[in-house]
């Protein structure tokens, strides 16, 4: 639900590195725009913005004193409160969300259940598995997929378009023949293209454990007796709020040698204690391990707090996507290589070094916040918040923000699976249109921009075939 298009220059880079002509800032704006419904009044005519599209944009309802002590605590770092949708990504805000009325605005929601109904050339099923793109030569032609333990064959009249996401697009491209020739000749998988598909996978990181606990009770407390119905009444009150994200932050390390616009560090503000029982069940669920969760966080339960989670942006490193086997039922297997450059470690130890600075700054400290007394189990023997000590939270701490891109780049270069028209090169009537053509992630969460892929495929796919919107319906 965090909305962030991303940096003006990641766009640049795409067009000057990857030849991924067409899709320049200038380019992509128009269908962000085009898709949007805005709900911030102070920049809703700043130019940067739509009022008529389909996803609706705005900040939570609700917000506690914590978040105002955040955005006080980033100004006294020198950052500016921003649009960071608009002209400069720099700086801070409150969070912009893909929300209305308190609840989320999926792409779902938006797009495809407002006429699920009402078009007769639209069929969505469910419970299937696509398991294979057929050719004739090297034209594609239908899909096979699965459902209810029955095979059937949908065939294409003009196009076989692909969106199963960064990590299905490659495994279903291979399982058809489309990838790397020696992973599928060992495979035993005929080849129709020799193409780096798999190769290039991206993701964001996210570093938890830098926390603060607070003597004022300005956190968000989602056991407020008052908020359900509140919530239900209204879509206001805490549950507005998701997973307590209030805060939003892109910043520029000391040691980044990107552009002076151009962040390699995202903070996200939550208002609310890694130690409390919502806080349990995500740091659980997403693979801590009890002996580390219940040293660390335990201790601190019942105490107001916050948290402040640095991101990495412009990560370096690099993994894979390939097929387990040729069973369509097996899932690929993928290694994301983290922290594999050692540059996107140093990257982190700052972007972790100025989260720490906001969580001691004079606005903080004017709520109570002290830092975390608790060292991490496994650095104990490290200087607590030195960079070794924070080296060790990081390698043990990091995890997935789930943004994965980059595994079907597009452009003109060697490394693209599909071109800047997003068809699959090598082959014929097939396109890829989602994350994975991203050549390099964007700059923060890639929800906003994985839909404006969308809107700007569409258009491609009515240019290309000469078609209008009047022949969708």
């Amino acid at each position: 639900m965090v909305y962030v298009r991303g940096n003006k220059e990641d766009y640049e880079g795409w067009v000057q590195d990857y030849g991924a002509t067409g899709w320049s800032y200038n380019d992509v704006l128009p269908y962000f725009k085009e898709i949007e419904t805005f709900y911030v009044p102070e920049y809703a005519h700043n130019g940067y913005h739509g009022n008529n599209g389909e996803v609706s944009v705005g900040h939570a309802p609700f917000h506690t004193p914590s978040s105002d002590a955040f955005l006080a605590g980033m100004a006294e770092l020198g950052y500016q409160y921003v649009d960071y949708n608009g002209p400069t990504q720099m700086g801070y805000s409150r969070v912009q969300l893909n929300i209305k009325d308190g609840r989320r605005v999926s792409a779902a929601k938006a797009f495809i259940l407002p006429i699920v109904n009402q078009r007769p050339n639209l069929h969505v099923t469910l419970k299937s598995l696509v398991t294979k793109i057929a050719f004739d030569e090297k034209h594609a032609v239908g899909v096979h997929f699965e459902r209810l333990g029955a095979s059937h064959f949908v065939q294409a009249t003009r196009e076989v378009i692909l969106s199963a996401g960064a990590l299905n697009s490659p495994q279903l491209l291979m399982l058809s023949g489309i990838g790397p020739k020696a992973h599928l000749e060992a495979l035993k998988i005929p080849v129709l293209a020799d193409l780096p598909v798999g190769q290039n996978l991206q993701d964001h990181l996210y570093i938890g454990g830098l926390a603060a606990t607070l003597e004022d009770d300005v956190d968000l407390d989602p056991y407020d007796p008052t908020a359900i119905p509140v919530y239900c009444a209204s879509g206001d009150g805490p549950y507005s709020v998701p997973v307590g994200i209030e805060g939003i932050a892109f910043i520029r390390t000391p040691i980044s040698n990107s552009t002076p616009g151009h962040p390699d560090g995202q903070f996200l503000f939550f208002a609310i204690s890694p130690a409390s029982v919502p806080g349990e069940l995500f740091h659980k669920a997403i693979g801590y391990k009890d002996e580390v969760y219940d040293k660390y966080y335990l201790p601190n339960r019942g105490q107001p707090g916050i948290q402040v989670a640095g991101c990495i942006n412009n990560i370096k490193s690099r993994g894979e996507i390939r097929l387990q086997s040729k069973n369509p039922s097996d899932p690929p297997i993928f290694d994301p290589r983290y922290f594999s450059d050692p540059d996107d470690v140093r990257t982190a130890i700052q972007v972790a070094r100025e989260a720490l600075q906001v969580l001691q700054s004079d606005a903080m400290k004017d709520l109570g916040a002290r830092l975390w007394d608790i060292p991490l189990p496994g650095c104990e023997d490290r200087s607590m918040y030195s960079d070794e000590y924070l080296e060790c939270v990081i390698r043990h701490l990091t995890h997935t923000e789930w943004h994965y891109g980059g595994t079907c780049a597009m452009g003109s270069h060697d490394a693209s699976v599909v071109d800047p028209r997003l068809r699959v090169r090598g082959v014929s009537g097939l396109r890829v249109i989602d994350a994975s053509v991203m050549p390099v992630l964007t700059t923060g969460n890639i929800n906003a921009p994985t839909m404006m892929i969308g809107a700007k495929g569409a258009a491609m796919v009515l240019e290309d075939n000469r078609l209008t919107d009047d022949d969708l319906c």
